[in-house]
């Protein structure tokens, strides 16, 4: 070893992202690994065709192959430095249709990356398809893929999920927790439309702390204050009344406001 290939393998060593053993140096983690890998063939053109032709075919023949993390790196790279091939938007429309390969897409979306509408859609209508069988592990797998594609169809596979009686507890809590991730204000609704065991009030009381925050935030605009605190009130209807009670009191309302949210107010109250 030259004492230039000797310096360069100990500044490799130092980062800790690679073991160098006599002449071989291998990535600590594989995924490191695969993301500049799949940068390198990015930025090579004699590669492009070649890449492509292997995410269409599989041993020669035509398939739906999943998308790996490198084929998702590869993917990423291509259309986010503008060096996509022709035909890869194509390519992946046709690879959403199937299950494996629209969890991949779902999660380059998750990612940021813009693969166009008729991708996300076409990965949707497939991961809710999968998310709409009896078995539930497999459903709870397509529903967090499918929050990335469709939040609101997400939602929903979890809030059928939940009304199983077979889902044990853990599983109960950690799915309300991810609706809550997915979407706020639809949790609300979820929660209140299920019987859930008093365990899992904690949960639900927490979700009703965070949406007073919300209703702080936003507290100035009638129409925000009356959604926000009718979505509060179907968790905690006493804090909803407190809350807008406290707004009432805070700000100057232009009179017809006022009179809407004294209105409001009155509504909720003769619920409790």
């Amino acid at each position: 070893m030259s004492k230039w290939d000797a310096l360069t393998a100990q500044a490799l060593r130092r980062t800790g992202m690679v073991l160098v053993t006599a002449d071989d140096v291998t990535f600590v983690h594989q995924t490191l690994h695969e993301f500049l890998a799949a940068r390198h063939a990015a930025r090579d053109p004699h590669a492009r065709r070649g890449e492509l032709l292997r995410l269409s075919h599989k041993k020669g023949l035509l398939s739906q192959s999943y998308l790996t993390s490198y084929d998702r790196f590869l993917v990423a790279a291509w259309i986010v430095e503008g060096r996509s091939p022709p035909g890869l938007k194509d390519l992946i429309a046709q690879l959403s249709a199937s299950y494996g390969p629209a969890a991949g897409i779902a999660e380059l979306v998750r990612d940021g990356v813009d693969l166009g509408s008729r991708v996300r859609e076409s990965a949707a209508v497939t991961l809710r398809k999968m998310a709409s069988g009896r078995d539930l592990s497999r459903m709870i797998v397509a529903a967090e893929d499918l929050a990335s594609v469709d939040v609101p169809s997400a939602v929903e596979v979890l809030s059928v999920v939940l009304r199983s009686p077979t889902i044990s507890f853990p599983d109960r809590a950690r799915l309300s927790k991810k609706i809550i991730e997915f979407d706020p204000l639809h949790a609300v609704d979820v929660f209140a439309e299920l019987s859930m065991s008093r365990r899992l009030d904690i949960i639900y009381r927490d979700h009703a702390s965070d949406l007073t925050e919300m209703v702080r935030e936003r507290e100035g605009d009638v129409h925000e204050l009356i959604v926000l605190t009718g979505k509060l009130a179907r968790l905690d209807r006493l804090a909803a009344v407190t809350m807008l009670a406290e707004a009432l009191d805070r700000h100057t309302w232009k009179k017809p406001h006022r009179q809407k949210l004294l209105t409001w107010l009155a509504t909720i109250q003769s619920s409790l």
